[in-house]
């Protein structure tokens, strides 16, 4: 049975939460405590869970007015979408001797072929041989090359003295009987190499092909099974996931759609009649390495793959508002002004810049106080939850000197947060450096990447620690997307989120994080000025 009860005194909520935009419920808190015993109970979870895995309660009210939780698990565990206890799979398509699992077996084999002959003693031996060919051709021409230059000079030297025409001549004849030796020596070479290249082509066309074939498998399965992930939304109607990406520009769904905690558990609610009232998601184990995760936060449902999901799922369902509502009484406090710059203190929730969003930002307001400037006012930024210094500049020469300024990395900045938590085995103070990356997928998280991402380095020194909670000085030496706050949450940095940090870590009263200090030059005078603000926590 997946419905279970939830003995308790407490009221429960009435109207849904926006699963992308919550505070989780004391119930739903309450779920999940009850669900980490029970995973405790699974042995043969402990290795897998560990490693990381997203879980999930729904509470919800059935028909008969009984109310409870259900709980589910994202993907499969142990090879298996159906464990006793948590809601199934949207669509079993695991069982043996099916379709889907026929069919990539059938990928398996085709796989296993493709391995097998691109690790073939044959194909790796025609490879060897190539690079065999390869070497001794550009020693036996080199080589040549040397003897040719060797040999031109001594004829040169020759040259030089009182030679017979007959002298002369072989002489020439020489010359002409080196060079034409180097082309047969290039012929001989391109003839061996075009030879083993002409084998080893056909290997590859043969790998190729069979890649092909793999991919055109594996999307016809991938489009099968989406055709049979029928969601269900609350009016009772049913859409299959082909249908509800066609619309969107991917078209195709994500690989794994259908199969996050949110949609199993809405799926098997409305299946049953059952009325959700709240939901929460929330991980458990190890964080992979790119993705922040901690175990026992909750977390929102994935945007690329979830949200085209739920949208259709709840039409019609009344749900709350989200928890980040915009405060239309925020203001500039300004710390410095002059003809060229003007320096302000933003609050947190203002965004820096016009978005898309109905928010007033710094630069609607600076626009507003200077509208004839030939400026684009705006020099750097700071995340809308972030609050602190910024510099505008009023002028399009102050503009421009400033931004060389943040080029060259001559203006240095601090910043103060309030991590969530105290270090362990971290040094007071230290140097963060991951390199960070845009999650394409997960807008506007930010990713560690070692391949791909930019370099990103953090100096940091701790202030002090106060109610089980670290107050850090953070140096950016970079200017990175969300730096701060990764390489604060990410377990190769500090292994501790800024208190309120809604994406690398968990809700609060407002992200714990302002920027303090600032010291540049001035953009006339060339003046070294420092500017300086208390944060308001």
């Amino acid at each position: 049975m997946c419905f279970h009860s939830l003995n308790t005194n407490e009221e429960w909520p009435t109207l849904l939460n926006n699963p992308f935009d919550y505070l989780p419920h004391t119930l739903c808190i309450r779920a999940a405590e009850l669900v980490r015993e029970d995973i405790k109970q699974h042995q043969s979870w402990h290795e897998e869970v560990q490693k990381g895995k997203m879980f999930g309660v729904l509470l919800v009210e059935k028909a008969d007015g009984d109310r409870g939780y259900l709980t589910a698990f994202s993907g499969q565990i142990g090879g298996s979408g159906n464990w006793e206890g948590y809601v199934p799979l949207v669509y079993n398509y695991l069982e043996e001797g099916q379709y889907f699992k026929v069919h990539e077996a059938e990928i398996s084999e085709m796989n296993r072929k493709i391995d097998a002959l691109e690790s073939s003693n044959d194909y790796l031996s025609l490879l060897n041989s190539r690079s065999s060919i390869e070497k001794e051709a550009e020693k036996a021409i080199s080589n040549h090359c040397k003897q040719m230059e060797t040999a031109k000079a001594l004829r040169d030297d020759l040259r030089q003295t009182n030679l017979d025409s007959t002298a002369l001549e072989r002489l020439l004849n020489e010359s002409r009987f080196m060079k034409a030796e180097l082309k047969r020596l290039k012929k001989h070479y391109k003839e061996r190499l075009e030879g083993v290249a002409c084998q080893i082509k056909t290997v590859e066309s043969e790998i190729e092909a069979m890649k092909v074939q793999r991919k055109n498998m594996s999307d016809a399965l991938q489009t099968w099974l989406f055709e049979h992930f029928e969601m269900l939304n609350c009016k009772g109607e049913k859409r299959n996931l082909i249908a509800i990406f066609n619309d969107l520009e991917q078209k195709m769904p994500p690989s794994g759609s259908g199969e996050c905690c949110a949609p199993k558990l809405f799926q098997y609610a409305f299946q049953h009649k059952m009325r959700p009232l709240a939901i929460a998601e929330f991980w458990v184990g190890d964080s992979p390495r790119q993705m922040i995760r901690h175990d026992g936060y909750f977390y929102p449902a994935c945007k690329h793959k979830c949200e085209p999901i739920l949208s259709y799922m709840l039409e019609g369902v009344s749900m709350l508002d989200g928890v980040r509502k915009p405060d239309a009484e925020l203001t500039l406090a300004t710390l410095f002004e002059d003809e060229s710059i003007r320096v302000v203190v933003k609050p947190c929730g203002m965004p820096s810049v016009e978005g898309h969003h109905s928010l007033v930002s710094v630069e609607q307001l600076m626009r507003n106080e200077y509208p004839t400037a030939d400026s684009p006012l705006i020099v750097h930024r700071l995340d809308m939850d972030t609050s602190g210094i910024m510099i505008i500049a009023k002028t399009k020469q102050a503009h421009k000197c400033l931004q060389e300024q943040f080029a060259l990395h001559q203006v240095k900045k601090r910043y103060i947060a309030v991590l969530e938590g105290v270090f362990k085995h971290q040094p007071t103070c230290g140097c963060i450096e991951l390199p960070l990356l845009p999650n394409v997928n997960e807008r506007p998280l930010q990713m560690v990447d070692d391949v791909y991402g930019k370099e990103a380095t953090t100096y940091y020194r701790v202030i002090g620690v106060e109610n089980q909670r670290t107050r850090v000085a953070l140096y950016p030496q970079t200017g990175r997307t969300h730096q701060l706050r990764v390489h604060c949450s990410h377990g190769e940095g500090l292994a501790l989120p800024i208190v309120g940090d809604c994406l690398y870590g968990k809700p609060d009263s407002r992200l714990h994080l302002h920027a303090a200090a600032i010291a540049l030059k001035h953009p006339v005078n060339g003046k070294r000025m420092v500017f300086k603000s208390s944060p308001a926590f």
